[in-house]
């Protein structure tokens, strides 16, 4: 898995009110749940099928988490990104 960004948009609310927070965190390990995991892991499909939709390379993730479920739900991810 790819290492998660200092400035992220999931962790938005505590960087833009305490901008130094985003090198504190880079001092604790990371200790996410699987629910965690697998949203990561779910993003990282919805982007690679968001870049060959947009007939850009990209090469398929690899994850424990893939499933039909899975590629349902970004499928469904998709369709709504490139409808806005």
């Amino acid at each position: 898995m790819s290492k998660h960004a200092i400035l992220s948009a999931s962790g938005a609310h505590r960087w833009m009110n305490c901008t130094p927070s985003a090198r504190l965190e880079l001092e604790f390990d990371d200790n996410s749940g699987e629910a965690a995991a697998e949203g990561t892991a779910a993003h990282a499909l919805s982007e690679h099928k968001l870049r060959k939709a947009l007939k850009r390379r990209s090469k398929k993730p690899v994850s424990p988490y893939d499933s039909d479920e899975m590629d349902n739900y970004t499928d469904g991810y998709v369709e709504f990104v490139l409808e806005v």
